[in-house]
């Protein structure tokens, strides 16, 4: 979504991001101004703009690109550091995508993530891969370590699908 530039202008005199990726308010009192981090809501950047709270790394894209983020696409982190607003740290990408640059929730019992155990079964070991909110079952194996490589390869077939259209 496109900002006018007197939108964009007073955004760049409002806040910046400094070298380490934080997003950061510039204060103005009286002729100086002072930079102060914005504060974080689950590790997430937060802050106001014209009255509403905001996702800090919304607001850095908008920085950067002089638009905000398409609303039908995720804004990802690429090294997982939620208050990392560096610029090329950043990018959109549909939420399919981006649950595919998660890690294995820290409750989970298995710590690959795609593979579980089903104690019921003679092969115990389920790999699933979930692609556009349909899941694809890969099967089941022996080992853990079978259903692993199974994932991964099937990670790998997909990926070179999806680029390929």
């Amino acid at each position: 979504m496109h900002i006018d530039d007197l939108e964009l202008t007073q955004l760049k005199e409002t806040f910046t991001v400094d070298k380490e990726g934080w997003l950061v308010r510039i204060r103005k009192t009286s002729n100086r101004s002072k930079l102060g981090r914005c504060s974080l809501s689950d590790g997430y950047p937060i802050a106001c703009w014209k009255g509403k709270r905001m996702l800090g790394y919304h607001i850095a894209w908008a920085l950067y690109y002089g638009e905000w983020p398409d609303p039908t696409l995720d804004v990802d982190h690429i090294d997982r550091q939620r208050w990392n607003c560096a610029q090329d740290n950043l990018r959109q990408i549909t939420r399919s995508q981006n649950m595919h640059n998660t890690i294995a929730h820290c409750d989970a019992k298995v710590s690959i993530k795609g593979v579980d155990f089903v104690a019921s079964r003679r092969k115990p070991w389920r790999a699933r891969l979930c692609v556009n909110y349909k899941t694809k079952q890969i099967g089941y194996f022996h080992t853990k370590e079978e259903a692993s490589a199974a994932l991964e390869s099937a990670r790998l077939g997909m990926q070179q699908i999806l680029e390929g259209l």
